[in-house]
């Protein structure tokens, strides 16, 4: 069968790195002999990175006039997407585009990138800390035994995206977890593989602090939703 692939950005306020990742994945993705798309997806941004992409050769975007979360953004663009796979990617570019080849060849309906697989010493102690508790509250409160949920790095079969992003509500950071508990209720296989992360770009405009209670939230607001049938299964 052929390889193509969908790669889908979110980017919020993305304006000093966007150019630099879309360089550095373009550049990559034109070595390769199989057929590819990017999309942007543009969320609400204060700043330049609406305008950065729509003049960036090659590339699609898709612009919210309001900021949506990350989930929304990368529904968005899974949404538009056309070809056989799908990858979602982070728009600082912390985890190199190069794992798509490893992951390509992995037959399973979903692979996704788990930092905790392979610790690495460029990754900050407070971020393992933090990840290593949001991992274990997440275990308690909605039962999904996937160690690194929250990576940026999520390769999937077309349909089975499209499946599962259809059906998601979340539009918040725990997104993630919530089309992974999806996965899971509807059988799709899920793969785990090691990644180590970039050294060349500037660390994510993410705040665990800020974020954590909300992503908290969430965790209960979804394990609310699967107990009460939220989800046409």
């Amino acid at each position: 069968m052929i390889f193509d692939v969908s790669i889908i950005i979110p980017a919020y306020n993305e304006g000093d790195s966007i150019k630099r990742t879309l360089d550095q994945i373009t550049q990559f993705l034109n070595q390769q002999t199989f057929p590819f798309e990017i999309i942007v997806v543009n969320d609400g941004s204060a700043d330049e990175t609406g305008k950065i992409v729509e003049n960036y050769p090659g590339v699609n975007l898709i612009s919210f006039n309001k900021n949506q979360g990350k989930g929304a953004a990368v529904k968005a663009g899974v949404m538009a997407a056309n070809n056989k796979y799908i990858l979602f990617m982070d728009a600082d570019h912390a985890i190199p585009i190069q794992y798509l080849l490893e992951f390509k060849e992995i037959d399973s309906d979903i692979v996704i990138g788990s930092k905790y697989l392979n610790q690495t010493e460029n990754y900050p102690l407070y971020r393992r800390i933090v990840g290593k508790v949001f991992s274990f509250l997440k275990y308690i409160i909605t039962g999904l035994n996937i160690k690194d949920t929250q990576c940026g790095f999520k390769f999937f079969k077309k349909d089975v995206a499209k499946k599962l992003f259809e059906m998601s509500q979340i539009t918040g950071w725990c997104f993630d977890v919530e089309i992974l508990l999806l996965a899971k209720k509807l059988n799709y296989s899920v793969k785990e593989m090691p990644i180590k992360l970039s050294d060349i770009n500037a660390p994510s405009q993410i705040s665990l602090l800020n974020s954590g209670t909300q992503m908290f939230m969430d965790l209960l607001k979804l394990r609310l939703k699967f107990k009460r049938g939220d989800y046409k299964l």
